[in-house]
């Protein structure tokens, strides 16, 4: 293929194809600053590279787009998939306004030296596991419903009490 003066086309794509691979081959050297359009260029790639190996994988474990889609359809048609959703949806906006609203009694509390004691406790409980603790929650309450929400609320507020009174102890104090 010969390019002359009338292919003005073919002329000007040479160096924005150039410039695009130096853009590519940019974003395999080390530590390096990528810019904006690089960024894009390597996010479109794995993008694409993902969906081509979900859409072309014959993987038994792993069903395709189009298996999905109708399974989320027949759920949300036949079983009861868009109920589901709304009630998990309004337990846990139930469970973190209630561990919001404890978390931050206890968390303000431990600016008094008699309460700090207790928000230490509290933050501690992030290292405990909910499998021994789903037992005594079950004892402790009457229905799932209960259940399910004594168990979110205890796993949100240990992490909260302890993001909030790093916040609050950040705070500038003359008493301090």
């Amino acid at each position: 293929m010969q390019f002359d003066a009338s292919s003005k086309t073919c002329v000007k794509f040479i160096p924005k194809l150039t410039l695009m691979l130096a853009k590519i081959k940019a974003l395999f050297f080390p530590n390096a600053k990528i810019t904006g359009s690089n960024y894009a260029i390597m996010v479109a790639f794995q993008i694409i590279a993902a969906l081509a190996f979900w859409m072309f994988s014959k993987s038994e474990l792993l069903p395709n787009p189009l298996e999905i889609i109708n399974a989320v359809s027949r759920l949300a048609s036949t079983d009861g998939l868009i109920q589901e959703l709304m009630t998990s949806t309004f337990l846990s906006l139930q469970a973190m306004l209630i561990a919001i609203v404890i978390s931050l009694i206890i968390s303000y509390a431990t600016v008094l030296p008699f309460f700090r004691p207790l928000g230490f406790l509290v933050s501690k409980g992030r290292f405990l596991t909910l499998v021994g603790l789903s037992f005594v929650f079950t004892l402790m309450t009457s229905n799932g419903h209960q259940l399910k929400v004594s168990l979110l609320v205890f796993g949100i507020t240990v992490f909260f009490v302890t993001s909030m009174i790093n916040v609050i102890h950040s705070i500038p104090s003359r008493y301090r």
